[in-house]
Parts: C-alpha cells; sequence; structure tokens
C-alpha cells in the first residue's frame, strides 16, 4: 500500500507556507514550456512564441480554471462574493484553465499568423507530460484520489480529506497515477506516430 505523505507543506519562511503542490505546478510548466520549444524548433518556429504563449496559457488558464471553480460550487461563492477572487486559498478546476487556455493561444495565433493546428500539436505533448507531473500535487494534497480499494497499491488517505460516505474506510485508489500513466501512454503513441509517418497538422491534437 502506498503511504501518505507527511504534510502538502516542504517549508514555511514566517508565516508564508511553500506548498509541495506548488513545486509540481512549477516543475510542469518548465519541463512543457522546454519540450514545447524543442518541438517548435524542429518545425523552424521561433522558441519566443512559445515563451509568449505559455504566458498568456498561464495567466488566462488561472483565470478559466477558477472561473469553473466558482461556478462548480456556486452555492458557496454566490453567498459568499468576497471569496471568489481569493485564489490563494485553493479553488481551480484544470477543465477551465485547459479551456481558456486553448482559447487564449487561438487568438494568439490568429493575431502572429500562426498555424493554429501546428502550435496545438507542438504544444500537445509537453501539455501531457506537464499534466503528469503536475499531478503529482494531488498526492500531497491528499485529493483527487478514488473509490476505496484492497489492491496492492491503494494509498492511504488521513481521515480528514476522505468523503463522508468512506469515513471509515483508509485506502483508496490513486487516480492521479492511473491518469499519469495514460497521458505517458498517449505521449508514447504520439511520439510513435510522428517517428513512423507525417501526419497532417491538427492530427497530433
Amino acid at each position: 500500500m502506498l503511504p501518505s505523505p507527511p504534510s502538502p507543506i516542504l517549508i514555511s519562511i514566517g508565516n508564508f507556507p511553500i506548498r509541495f503542490y506548488s513545486l509540481c505546478i512549477l516543475a510542469a510548466i518548465l519541463v512543457g514550456q522546454y519540450i514545447s520549444i524543442k518541438r517548435a524548433k524542429l518545425r523552424n518556429i521561433e522558441a519566443d512564441h512559445i515563451y509568449n504563449i505559455v504566458i498568456l496559457a498561464i495567466i488566462s488558464g488561472l483565470i478559466g480554471a477558477r472561473i469553473f471553480h466558482v461556478l462548480y460550487e456556486y452555492e458557496y461563492y454566490f453567498a459568499r462574493i468576497s471569496e471568489i477572487p481569493k485564489v490563494w486559498e485553493g479553488g481551480l478546476a484544470i477543465h477551465g484553465g485547459l479551456a481558456f487556455g486553448v482559447l487564449a493561444v487561438y487568438i494568439y495565433c490568429r493575431i502572429k499568423k500562426l498555424s493554429f493546428l501546428e502550435i496545438a500539436d507542438i504544444l500537445t505533448p509537453g501539455l501531457l507530460l506537464a499534466q503528469i507531473i503536475g499531478r503529482f500535487g494531488n498526492y500531497f494534497n491528499q485529493e483527487a484520489f478514488g473509490t476505496p480499494t484492497n489492491l496492492p497499491w491503494g494509498i492511504y488517505i488521513k481521515p480528514q480529506h476522505r468523503p463522508l460516505e468512506y469515513i471509515s474506510n483508509e485506502y483508496f485508489h490513486p487516480t492521479f497515477i492511473y491518469e499519469g500513466i495514460w497521458n505517458a501512454l498517449i505521449i508514447f503513441i504520439i511520439l510513435f506516430i510522428e517517428k513512423k509517418w507525417k501526419v497532417k497538422k491538427g492530427f497530433i491534437l
């Protein structure tokens, strides 16, 4: 069985905590950007475009992730309007981050007269790898796990993080690991296809 992490906080500087989750997200962004730049150079696309896209996608993605989270929990936030902008207290939805991030990339490509499909093909493997790295943050936060399990790779979830209906269960499916394995498989398939065949723009996306 997989143990639970000792704490979601790596270190605290005064009253400012540095969380493992934030380090995972930072590493995900840097690695995804690095892979995307390497892929862009193979297609003779300037690295500056990737830098610009990453910055825009982060900003718009953060906004989108917060908006989607607030909409999911609208009953809570509509009664506490002042808490909507407090993103530092947690509450982001990856679906909103992806949706707004893709929109930002599309708008950038239109302005710079770049092929959105080609840019998307370049970014896709790096985005998947970033997702794998970022999901490790769920482990440290004790979140995004599945239903109870007795399998050898079940992860121990502390009582305060368990759903009420499963409060008596100790081990759960580490679904964030399953997603990481699935994403790794998709990356392998993408790289295999690109090596074997010449595909049209947008195929990888």
